[in-house]
């Protein structure tokens, strides 16, 4: 974000400082496609008296978000950290944290919600053993929300998560499973 005296100027001078980002991020490898413009907003900045009124505009700020994507996720957490260095340069802005996404959650789903529903027969057996019964026949299974949080979370919601917080990941699924005992 940058602050000029006028609208024009304000916008100006982030045009100037984009040829510096784009070289930064040119040179850890992100191509044209793999960076994406929002629009640029423009907005006054007012000046208010000691009564709380706006007295008029003191000047003008110009921001736009930029967004970068990869599959090396090593390269974003680095280059999250290593941007700032940009300030140096002229570069003005503001770095969210990275978000990082399972997007082959599909290929494994299946596969997940079978191993819960082994995990809640082998529970069922115990409780029936436990109580010297036997588990009868499957009556009705449910699966639940994932539940794909960081790696040694404990973050659970009725709605599911879905944690872009973190590269390394842990995901859970639950089935609510009624057998019949004997």
């Amino acid at each position: 974000m940058v602050e000029a005296a006028t609208a024009s100027e304000a916008y100006r001078e982030l045009q100037t400082q984009k040829p510096v980002l784009q070289a930064y991020l040119k040179s850890k490898g992100f191509t044209a496609e793999k960076i994406n413009y929002q629009t640029i907003s423009t907005f006054p900045n007012y000046i208010f008296n000691n009564q709380g009124q706006n007295t008029g505009i003191r000047s003008f700020s110009a921001s736009q978000m930029i967004d970068v994507t990869s599959s090396d996720v090593n390269l974003i957490k680095l280059m999250s950290i290593e941007i700032s260095s940009l300030v140096e340069r002229g570069v003005s802005f503001q770095v969210n944290p990275p978000e990082y996404y399972y997007t082959k959650i599909g290929d494994i789903k299946i596969e997940i919600q079978a191993e819960a529903a082994k995990d809640a027969m082998v529970r069922g057996q115990r409780i029936a053993k436990a109580t010297g019964r036997e588990l009868g026949t499957l009556k009705s299974a449910r699966m639940g929300v994932l539940q794909i949080t960081p790696e040694n979370s404990n973050l659970i919601s009725d709605y599911g998560v879905n944690d872009v917080s973190s590269i390394r990941k842990e995901i859970i699924a639950v089935v609510n499973a009624n057998f019949e005992i004997d």
